[in-house]
């Protein structure tokens, strides 16, 4: 009885990972969290969980089902360091293809939108 348990509990604790990911969010160490089936995508976001901002972005991906990619920049040296590279003064920082945005601005965001179609 007690290996039973034991195997259930390994079982678990294994099937931990794909719980986890079946919820369209995952983080990883380097300060990056998927809201995306795949982990590349067109649309990515330099930011931080208690800005303002970056939480009407990511409001308004989800309402418009939109698939992105946050890099928080708090977390990782290496993303701030992108960040930085790329003009970013405040926070939020969205890449659309090879356009880059400064701050949240939805018409901004339609029309980058829009010419990667």
């Amino acid at each position: 009885m007690r290996v039973i348990r034991v195997c259930l509990v390994v079982l678990l604790v294994a099937s931990q990972p794909v719980l986890l990911a079946d919820m369209n969010e995952r983080v990883d160490p380097d300060g990056v969290t998927y809201y995306s089936p795949v982990q590349q995508a067109d649309v990515v976001m330099y930011g931080v969980p208690d800005c303002g901002y970056c939480r009407r972005a990511r409001d308004y991906f989800a309402t418009q089902d939109i698939d992105y990619v946050e890099y928080n920049i708090n977390k990782s040296a290496r993303r701030y360091r992108e960040f930085r590279r790329l003009g970013g003064r405040g926070t939020p920082l969205i890449r659309i293809g090879a356009k880059t945005l400064h701050g949240f601005n939805r018409q901004a965001i339609e029309a980058a939108l829009y010419e990667q179609e």
